[in-house]
């Protein structure tokens, strides 16, 4: 039986345990035919949980993830099932840890954890984000304190995707865009993601130390080399509110694509996985807002690949990506992650900007629109 995290030697188990916090807490998965296991790890402990076959989580998860994203009243009642049948072993002082680093597997990278119902008070949910930062990272290997890059923030959003576009000062044929680059598809615009980076990059800036630089790409100045040539600041923060191409289910192990402008011929700008892998971003946080960035090939022994991995492969600290497809909407939880995070991890600013939506009273309120978001990474 293949068992991911075993902690072996002793002295691995030894160094993991000194770089958690007294607040950390390591839950480590391992999905099995017959049966599944969670490791629950802190400062001083380390303790091994069994959990069913891996073909009824997936169901689960499968039922619950459906019902989240449509907005059903059931998923609050599968949320709360699903939280008991995963966690429900784990010491209430370990439950209790404020900073949950989560190392998944198999079905469980389509999980919103954030969205996991672990109580009630006063007859009302209380879900894992009111009482739990969740951050995702690769392994327990993978775990570092990081300082965040000095620079400034660059953002893209809104770019000229298609020939009808109004703002385009040159009509081309139309191009066809997807992952795969083989079957016909038009780009729709992403009108409201200008508001949301502008509104993003003001967050960001009034709780910044210092002046520090913004450059915002948006309509025809969005193109693809010119983004690569705002990395050579070395800003500390890159937001993409851009479309991105992921694989199909007839090619689940091709590559994802961050979309940008048509050039002035007409060229779709495309920047794959193993492009932004070979990109150097040393302490920066990732925030991609489109739809499904945070999805990728899962593959065992080696975790979630897609374009969360690959710019941790070029130095990120910290990547915030979607879970599922979102709408075009002009949100409130992203200008409000911006706000937390100049005095917080960017864990615990996600987890205080959802906490918000939660109890906004509005629309945002539904975990349809804040569990899609998740940290990654192993910087904290």
């Amino acid at each position: 039986m293949r068992l991911v995290e075993n902690f072996q030697p002793r002295n691995s188990l030894t160094h993991i345990q000194q770089g958690l916090g007294e607040s950390d807490l390591l839950l480590s998965f391992y999905l099995g035919k017959q049966e599944s296991y969670l490791w629950g790890v802190t400062q001083s402990s380390i303790e091994l949980h069994r959990l069913p076959a891996e073909s009824e989580i997936r169901r689960d998860v499968t039922r619950f993830r459906e019902a989240i994203i449509s907005g059903e009243p059931e998923g609050e009642k599968l949320g709360a099932n699903l939280y008991q049948r995963l966690f429900g072993s784990l010491r209430p002082s370990d439950a209790t840890k404020t900073d949950w680093l989560l190392s998944l597997d198999g079905a469980l990278f389509e999980l919103p954890f954030a969205a996991l119902v672990s109580g009630y008070e006063n007859g009302h949910p209380v879900y894992i984000p009111e009482r739990n930062s969740v951050q995702h990272i690769p392994g327990a290997l993978f775990l570092m304190r990081t300082t965040a890059a000095p620079g400034g923030y660059l953002g893209v959003g809104d770019p000229v995707y298609n020939s009808a576009d109004p703002r385009a000062s040159t009509k081309w044929s139309p191009r066809m865009l997807t992952a795969s680059r083989e079957e016909p598809a038009q780009l729709n615009r992403l009108v409201n993601s200008s508001r949301e980076l502008r509104r993003s990059a003001e967050s960001w800036h009034d709780n910044t130390y210092g002046a520090r630089p913004i450059q915002i790409l948006e309509g025809t100045a969005a193109q693809r080399d010119t983004f690569l040539h705002g990395l050579d600041a070395a800003p500390s923060t890159i937001h993409l509110a851009t479309h991105v191409l992921t694989p199909t289910a007839r090619a689940p192990t091709a590559e994802a694509f961050v979309a940008f402008s048509l050039d002035t011929n007409g060229n779709p700008g495309l920047l794959s996985t193993s492009e932004i892998g070979m990109l150097h971003v040393p302490g920066a946080l990732i925030v991609m807002s489109g739809c499904a960035t945070a999805t990728g090939d899962a593959r065992a022994g080696a975790g979630l690949l897609g374009l969360t991995r690959a710019w941790m492969m070029a130095g990120a600290r910290a990547v915030v990506a979607t879970n599922w497809a979102v709408p075009d909407i002009d949100g409130d939880l992203i200008p409000a992650f911006y706000r937390y995070l100049r005095t917080n991890s960017a864990a615990e600013a996600l987890r205080r900007a959802k906490v918000e939506m939660i109890h906004s009273g509005t629309w945002q309120a539904s975990p349809s629109y804040w569990a899609a978001f998740q940290v990654t990474g192993g910087g904290r």
